[in-house]
This record gives C-alpha cells, structure tokens and sequence, in this order.
C-alpha cells in the first residue's frame, strides 16, 4: 500500500502497518509455487518456508510502499520499503547463497576474484537474534550451531561447500583421467630399468658402440662400391638422354594425333547424347502411359509401385520425366537418364522374379519372394 502527501493519519497507519507485514513475509514465508533454489540445487515445495534475498536485482524496481511523517506519523511509526523483482531471488530459510566476483580495481586499490556471500532477511534476522542471545559482549561464532539446535531452525547450509565440493569432484575425475593416459609409459619407463639396471648399462652402451663402428666400416665399403656403378650408371643415363630426344619428337606426333581423336569421339558422344535427349523430349506419346519403378531393394519394404507418366518437359539434356504413383498419388520429378535406368532395372528384377509384365495398378511386394529364386 502506498499513500499520497495528502493521506491522512489513519490512512498512513494502515500503510505503515501493511508495510511491516510484507517486511516479514520477506523474513520467512511459504512458497506458493514449485521451483528450484539456486543455492542448494533442491527444490522448493509448495509451502516450504523460505526467505528473500538481498542482492542486485535482475529484473526492476518497484515504487515505495508504506508511510512517513508526510501522513502525521512519528518517527517510531514509521515504516517503507521498495519492492524489486528478478530471478534467484527467493531461496530455503537455512541457505546462504553466494555469487562469484571478478574483482575490481578502483585505481586506488582492487578486490580480488572470489565467491562473495549473498545476504538473506532470514541471515540478518538470525544475526541479530544471536548478538541478542550473547548479549552484544560475545562474538562467539561456534555458538551459532548451539543457537541454531535451541531456537529449531534449520541447519545452515552454504552455495560454497556445494560448489568446492562439486569442483572437487571434477579435479578428482581430471586427475584420474591423466593417470590413466600416464600410467602405461610409466609403466614401461619401470619394466625397461628393471631389465636394464644400472651396474649392466655401461656393457650395453659398449656393445652398442662396437656394432656402430662395424656398421660405418660396412656402409664406407658399400658407398666404395656404389661409386663405381655411378660411373656405369651416368654412361649408360647419357646414352638414354640421346634415345629420349630421338623419341620425342615421335611422341609428339603421336600425342597430336590421338588428342585429335579423342576430340572426335567426344564431339560424336555429346551429340549423340544431346540427340538422344531432344528425341526423349519430344516423344509424347509415352504421356498418360503407365510403368512401374522398383523401391527399396534387398530391404523388408521392397516393393513395385505403379506410375503414370504425367509430363514431359525440357531441352537438351535437361529433359525430366514428372510421373503419379498410383498407390498415394504422390508425384515425382525424374531426369530422363535416371528414370530410364529405373524403368531397366524394374524390368529387369520383374523377369528374374518371375513376375508377368502385364501392366497393373497399385503396389506388389516382393521381399518375400527371395527366398524362391535362391
């Protein structure tokens, strides 16, 4: 409730009066909906009591609510608030939420990154309730439990345990995750010391030492010997040289000649394909003709469909075949090439089937004749 400067006093002690009952259920209220506490992870329930949180709201401010010495009231009557919405802002009365901070610096000094407590009403509430308790001499922070167990509040518990906890969980899992990739070359460093030890490493190494030495006397011997058949070889390369530069010339003449073909040929089947397509679109006489299209072969919903051919249209070799299929009236688009090889191949597996082509309308299932014809 919010009054105006010209309210008068009985008005201004309903406000005032209103506003300490809203303070309160900001305190400790029952939950009217379903939904989940962002500090515990748990849900809140249908008439779980819980508490506001005192934070940067992320939604907007509301106007003031209650009454001041505008209505005639004294100083000790009154009381107003400014309601705010946004999300996370309600959790369980026992909880105590936290919020991570960057850190900022001011020029003058910085604040370091770290999870930042997020103060509740039911926290201060609590506060002040024990500095009472240990009447504001003591600040005694391992009473708090004590005082907790003797007023029956519920027990505390705090965002940042759940968070340490659940990084550590994934520190744990990182760590054992690299374990497992180390531990087999570990493994091998170890069983590679226990064959090799120490005392026996220098008869090794010298063993080692002795076979290098013969094997660079033999590769000295080898290239000794290769040298000769370079000479051989460079004799015999120069005479090859000679051969090539004869030969090209009739390469040459040979590649002209069969590039000049090969034009020839590709020439005759571009046009003969380009014939074959034009001939393909204007042969109208297969529009309104029925034919059949086989579906899904070697699957269990293999099948010939029935079509009618509706249209023929295009030029060149962009010709396409649109036909009706008799048992959905669904319609497709084929390029004439693709839909003659599928008429070929439902011809084709009809007669290897045994199945007379006679023309029909509709479906015809065939997976179930396979296992006749094998």
């Amino acid at each position: 409730m919010y009054t105006t400067t010209t309210a008068d006093r009985q008005k201004g002690l309903v406000a005032s009066s209103a506003t300490h009952r809203a303070m309160r259920r900001h305190v400790c209220s029952k939950s009217q909906f379903k939904f989940m506490c962002f500090s515990c992870g748990e849900m809140i329930n249908r008439g779980d009591k819980i508490t506001r949180c005192n934070r940067a709201t992320t939604g907007m401010k509301l106007r003031f609510r209650g009454a001041d010495s505008q209505n005639g009231l004294t100083m000790g009557e009154t009381a107003f608030y400014q309601g705010e919405t946004g999300k996370d802002m309600w959790v369980h009365i026992g909880c105590n939420p936290c919020y991570w901070d960057e850190g900022l610096d001011t020029g003058h000094g910085s604040t370091y990154p770290a999870l930042r407590t997020i103060r509740t009403e039911w926290s201060w509430k609590v506060e002040n309730e024990f500095e009472e308790w240990c009447d504001s001499t003591e600040d005694d922070r391992d009473e708090i439990p004590h005082f907790y167990l003797m007023k029956g509040y519920p027990e505390e518990k705090f965002m940042k345990d759940r968070i340490i906890h659940a990084v550590t969980r994934f520190q744990a899992l990182w760590r054992g995750f690299i374990y497992k990739i180390a531990y087999p070359e570990a493994l091998l460093q170890a069983q590679a010391e226990q064959m090799y030890p120490p005392e026996m490493q220098k008869a090794v190494d010298e063993a080692i030492a002795e076979a290098l030495s013969y094997r660079q006397q033999t590769c000295w011997e080898e290239e000794q010997q290769s040298s000769a058949q370079a000479e051989a070889l460079s004799y015999r390369q120069q005479t090859c040289w000679e051969e090539e530069q004869e030969s090209s010339a009739q390469a040459e003449a040979l590649s002209y000649r069969q590039q000049t073909c090969t034009s020839g040929v590709r020439l005759r089947k571009r046009t003969a394909t380009q014939a074959e397509a034009m001939f393909y679109c204007h042969n109208k006489s297969r529009v309104g003709s029925n034919t059949a299209i086989l579906f899904d072969l070697g699957k269990k919903n293999e099948a010939i469909y029935s079509c009618e051919i509706m249209r023929i249209s295009g030029e060149a070799n962009g010709v396409h075949v649109y036909v009706r299929f008799h048992h959905d009236d669904e319609s497709r688009k084929y390029h004439w090439r693709r839909f003659q090889r599928l008429e070929l191949e439902c011809h084709n597996f009809m007669m290897k089937m045994g199945i007379k082509l006679v023309a029909f309308e509709g479906k015809i299932s065939t997976h179930h004749r396979h296992r006749f014809t094998m």
